[in-house]
């Protein structure tokens, strides 16, 4: 992670320095040269630059009396860049521009095609041509500046939650005290709350069309002020020529087009290093990589309209399109429409993998078109950067996935519902409570698909993962139906395992720890109980955990890491919302016919479930998560933190009741940690 760190740094800092500043003193130089047009090509030493021709005296001198007669004040300050793009010495300059003197006619001007005498310019023409040229070169720098400015602006996103993930494990007291009325306020009204209604983790229908997660209010106020800040620069601090006003902000929204290119190709990746410093989830870089996305949208079609009509006013449209850089700009502008475009979630939603595959092919067109385009602009740096980032993330996917090598992995499908899958892992390749890893199952027709799972260090076996996969459609849906072809509903598969992903959350730390699951959620919080236990960690007093299920058939899949718990701090309460089951679960004769297809499995009947799970509070009947939350946080004499995962509905009623806590009660820390993520 660290090398990694260092290559994205390095990377966006390298492009940044690239692209430089113009200063008023660099000008002079150029002004002088636009005038002096009559030595152009007169060089005979070689040098592409007739003023960097030490012998060719006319020309050299020409410029010396340029620089020193035009440029009075502080002029040392205006011919030090021409010496220096030259590496003449300044003893050679004075030489020149004294022997140019001696030698000059009478009448000369600019327009004298004289290349044999050296040449007096107007000083009236020098500052003309001195001053256009310097508001063309303000023009770029302020691009170039206000560029700067929405890289730092991220920048500084990213230390402030940097600084806040991080004082969770250096100074966990001081975070635990601030519970007071003010710290409540913030958290209520920005941190925690969704920006409109109740709903952040389930998705939201508006019109019946459009499909989308609510951003939390501090999520939505980032990526509004960055929008803001955006297109202000678009539009201040420009200084037009002969009314070229439309073109200048044209190439301002371009130019701050490609600043943004570079972040948003690393909060995409997976490999992003900010999650590492901030401890954010991939789900909200990849939030604020969608709006990157758009907001990059509208100022190409800001360049593009602009540059459209200055071509209309000069007669120049459609012919421009012969041009190979502006064909690949068109190239990149579709490209670049059709990613934002098909990533609506009902396109993600309705089948991922075609998603995937499209996205990255409109990608690979969008930043070769803008690569092409802009390098005859001479201004293709930021897209340097973001196919470095681009490549870097997919090297290190494939370390990961070549380290880890190809597993041999248990299948088993239980309750036919879930599949359990277990897999061998190196031994210094470790997993920790809340993280997850993508599997690959290598089948002719699926090898190249992978999805995250949220994993467990097994309980029983050690160097071995487990993950607990809900069987939905593609490729689990595919595996279910093998399985159900076989005698025990077990098969080996082999598989590859890029991860782990995500970061550890500071829950420890926590006197009191709740955990709230549903279904296949229940790794993650899990993970986390276990953790604790292994570590006999003694700084979280009490441990609750809840798991809501629909049927009593899925504790078949998560039986023997229930056990785990038994004897143990960790209070275990599990909800089965089918009322129509009554304790002991299932009747003998029941289980027995469940199970009957299963040689290896134990067909477990209702009194050894019963015997087994003697520590378990079973309840019946759909929870009140309010109640559960408001409950527990009266209940609690000390700081109190829950970690939720599963069904989006219970998320979001939990991340709800603990902001309607929070306005109430300021006595304790009460702190929120989802593991549950959706993208």
């Amino acid at each position: 992670m660290k090398i990694q760190s260092l290559f994205y740094l390095l990377t966006i800092l390298s492009t940044t320095l690239a692209i430089k500043v113009t200063h008023k003193k660099e000008v002079a130089y150029a002004a002088c040269k636009s005038l002096l047009t009559q030595f152009a090509g007169s060089t005979s030493s070689g040098s592409p630059d007739p003023f960097c021709d030490v012998t060719n005296q006319p020309a050299m001198g020409s410029m010396a009396i340029c620089l020193v007669e035009n440029f009075e004040e502080s002029s040392k300050d205006y011919y030090r860049p021409y010496l220096e793009t030259c590496s003449i010495s300044e003893h050679k300059f004075f030489a020149s521009y004294k022997n140019a003197t001696n030698h000059i006619p009478e009448i000369s001007s600019s327009q004298d095609s004289n290349t044999t005498h050296p040449t007096r310019l107007s000083y009236d023409n020098v500052q003309l041509s001195f001053n256009q040229l310097y508001r063309q070169a303000l023009n770029d720098n302020y691009s170039i500046w206000f560029g700067t400015v929405l890289l730092a602006y991220w920048g500084l996103v990213m230390l402030v939650a940097s600084l806040n993930y991080w004082s969770h494990f250096l100074f966990p007291r001081f975070v635990k005290s601030l519970h007071g009325s003010i710290s409540n306020f913030v958290r209520v009204h920005f941190i925690l709350s969704p920006t409109v209604g109740n709903t952040h983790a389930s998705s939201v229908k508006y019109l019946k069309v459009v499909q989308a997660y609510v951003p939390l209010r501090f999520e939505s106020i980032i990526v509004l002020a960055w929008t803001v800040l955006c297109f202000v620069f678009c539009g201040i601090n420009h200084y037009p020529t002969r009314s070229n006003l439309t073109s200048l902000v044209g190439n301002r929204a371009a130019l701050l087009a490609g600043f943004c290119v570079p972040l948003l190709i690393l909060f995409a990746g997976r490999n992003n290093f900010l999650q590492w410093l901030t401890g954010w989830s991939h789900a909200r870089f990849l939030l604020f990589h969608r709006w990157q996305a758009r907001v990059v949208f509208i100022m190409i079609l800001i360049h593009v309209s602009a540059k459209t009509s200055v071509l209309i006013k000069f007669d120049s449209y459609p012919s421009i399109f012969l041009q190979s850089y502006v064909a690949w700009a068109m190239v990149a502008a579709i490209s670049l429409g059709l990613l934002i475009g098909h990533s609506w979630q009902y396109f993600r939603n309705s089948s991922y993998e075609i998603f995937l595959i499209v996205h990255h092919i409109l990608a690979v067109l969008f930043i070769a078109g803008a690569w092409i385009h802009t390098r005859g602009a001479d201004t293709p740096y930021a897209y340097y950067a973001a196919t470095a980032i681009w490549s870097f993330d997919k090297l290190a996917r494939l370390i990961r996935i070549t380290s880890f090598g190809v597993k041999k992995a248990k299948v088993e499908l239980i309750s036919d519902e879930v599949l359990k899958v277990i897999v061998p892992r190196p031994r210094w390749w470790k997993p920790f409570p809340g993280s997850y890893a993508y599997i690959y199952f290598l089948k002719p027709t699926t090898f190249w698909q992978s999805h995250p799972f949220t994993i467990i260090d097994s309980v029983d076996d050690a160097n071995t993962l487990t993950f607990c996969i809900k069987i939905k459609g593609g490729i689990t849906h595919g595996i279910c139906q093998q399985l159900v072809r076989k005698t025990n509903q077990m098969d080996y598969f082999h598989v590859l395992i890029e991860g782990p992903y995500s970061r550890p959350h500071s829950g420890r730390h926590f006197e009191n720890l709740v955990m709230l699951s549903t279904g296949t959620g229940i790794p993650g919080p899990y993970y986390t109980a276990l953790d604790l236990i292994r570590k006999n960690d003694n700084s979280t007093k009490r441990i609750k955990f809840y798991w809501i299920i629909r049927d009593v058939k899925s504790i078949n899949w998560f039986l023997e890491e229930l056990c785990k718990l038994e004897g143990t701090i960790v209070e275990t309460v599990i909800y089965i919302c089918n009322t129509n089951t009554n304790f002991p679960f299932l009747k003998s004769q029941e289980m027995s016919k469940q199970f009957d297809s299963d040689a290896e499995k134990v067909s477990y009947s209702s009194d050894y479930l019963k015997h087994r799970l003697q520590f378990v509070d079973f309840r019946y009947g759909r929870p009140s998560i309010r109640e559960i939350v408001h409950q527990e946080v009266k209940e609690a004499r000390n700081s109190i933190g829950f970690i939720t995962c599963g069904a989006p509905q219970m998320v979001d009623h939990a991340r709800m009741t603990i902001v309607d806590s929070l306005k109430h009660d300021t006595s304790k820390r009460v702190e929120l940690f989802e593991d549950f993520q959706e993208w």
